[in-house]
């Protein structure tokens, strides 16, 4: 393999692949090619790459996205609230999810239908692998006058629509809970936030063994986001003579503006994990094959993941006035 000057975003040089005969024939380099953009897909869809600030002053944190270029980053802020469930090496399509009341995920009826919310119960305590991709055709063209951006611009086009749909189906979740999940607003936010916090407890607190020190998350809106920060800082700026502070435990706040999560739901205070799971059976990878009428190289990309509330007395949806 020749030298290889890395490229914006993905940083696979693919002017050096061509050098290399990866779309001329060279059945190596392509493979080797094709094994560089699932490496790469593999970093991107890391949450652990997510970046992770810690605010000034503040306990409370907030993720952002992997940076895929663009200045338009993944969303990855669910990850806060859920357990990653690998299953890369599984052979069943289905996982069970132990704690199970009033739990909700998504389902298929066949191969290929869209994924719809639907109910899980104790007496049907699995969910399914939903398998999600799509294609792109790398026109010869392309390959022959150089304009390898164009080939970039179609891998980062894969890697933002695939990282959408999973964010936006873990919100889909938090979305479709019903109102039973609901805490009323109560005087202050900082009240409310602790009147959540008390009922989880209240209904989990001895089945996972917690205390009043166990940590909660607390998800919003951006356009939310100060409200909920300046009841953070409430905890911080003076906390032995303001008492209005929070009492709960508050250990990250996270930001999204996906549509699922609008401003006027509110927030959502969660105990993270536990039930809440994000289950990965195969990463987003691709595969290529010839197409003679197409005049290129069809790149195929697919990946498996599903994601479920098991117990939705884990989460509350407050109201922020």
């Amino acid at each position: 393999m020749s030298m290889k000057t890395k490229i914006p975003a993905s940083g696979i040089d693919f002017a050096a692949w061509k050098n290399d005969g990866a779309f001329d024939g060279n059945a190596e380099a392509r493979a080797d090619l094709i094994a560089d953009v699932n490496d790469y897909f593999g970093d991107v869809f890391n949450p652990q790459n997510a970046v992770d600030t810690t605010l000034e002053g503040q306990k409370s944190r907030e993720m952002g996205g992997f940076d895929v270029g663009g200045g338009s980053p993944l969303d990855f802020a669910y990850m806060a609230l859920f357990k990653e469930v690998n299953l890369r090496t599984s052979t069943s399509r289905f996982h069970e999810v132990v704690d199970i009341s009033a739990g909700i995920t998504f389902t298929e009826l066949v191969d290929g239908e869209k994924a719809k919310v639907g109910n899980i119960s104790a007496a049907s305590n699995t969910i399914k692998a939903l398998e999600y991709g799509a294609a792109l055709g790398i026109l010869d063209r392309w390959i022959r006058y150089n304009e390898f951006f164009r080939v970039e611009e179609a891998l980062q086009a894969a890697v933002k629509t695939y990282g959408y749909k999973q964010a936006d189906m873990h919100y889909a979740l938090l979305k479709a809970l019903g109102t039973g999940v609901n805490e009323a607003f109560d005087t202050s936010v900082e009240k409310t936030i602790d009147n959540a916090c008390a009922t989880i407890l209240e209904a989990v607190g001895d089945k996972y063994g917690l205390s009043d020190q166990t940590e909660f998350t607390i998800l919003a809106n951006r356009r939310n986001a100060s409200i909920i920060r300046k009841a953070l800082a409430a905890s911080f700026d003076k906390p032995n003579a303001n008492n209005g502070k929070i009492e709960s435990n508050i250990g990250r706040f996270v930001i999204t503006s996906n549509t699922n999560i609008p401003a006027s739901a509110g927030a959502y205070v969660a105990l993270p994990e536990h039930s809440l799971e994000s289950a990965t059976w195969r990463d987003l990878t691709s595969e290529e094959a010839r197409s003679a009428a197409r005049r290129g190289t069809d790149l195929h990309w697919s990946g498996e993941f599903n994601a479920a509330i098991g117990n939705s007395s884990q989460v509350r949806r407050i109201a922020l006035a």
